[in-house]
């Protein structure tokens, strides 16, 4: 974390074309700004060299995040081993994961197309 994030150059190789950064990109990188405890705000400055466009500008500032989806799998590996180690319940670190939350929040629309 820093008090003032700076951004030299708003555009990015991805490997083939050089392109404007993404509202993901922007968000994790500008996210940086502000020490948590100290800052009250954290300052983002953003240098351009090249015409951008307010349309762009508008969606790379404003736009919204990707989205995050979870890849949890419990193995019997990582399930044997939370238990000799813990004494975990496996149905504690499933009730708990990021992919249950995920689930859980799709329900409703997945009960309305059964019904």
């Amino acid at each position: 974390p820093a008090k003032t994030c700076i951004f030299s150059n708003c555009r990015k190789f991805d490997g083939q074309e050089q392109r404007w950064i993404t509202s993901a990109e922007y968000i994790q990188m500008a996210g940086r700004a502000g020490r948590r405890g100290i800052d009250d705000k954290g300052i983002v400055i953003m240098m351009f060299d090249q015409r951008l466009e307010p349309e762009t500008a508008k969606e790379i500032i404003s736009g919204k995040p990707a989205s995050l989806n979870s890849t949890f799998h419990l193995g019997y590996t990582m399930l044997l081993n939370a238990m000799m180690i813990s004494g975990v319940d496996p149905e504690g670190i499933i009730s708990q994961s990021f992919h249950q939350f995920q689930k859980q929040l799709m329900m409703p629309s997945m009960n309305k197309r059964i019904d």
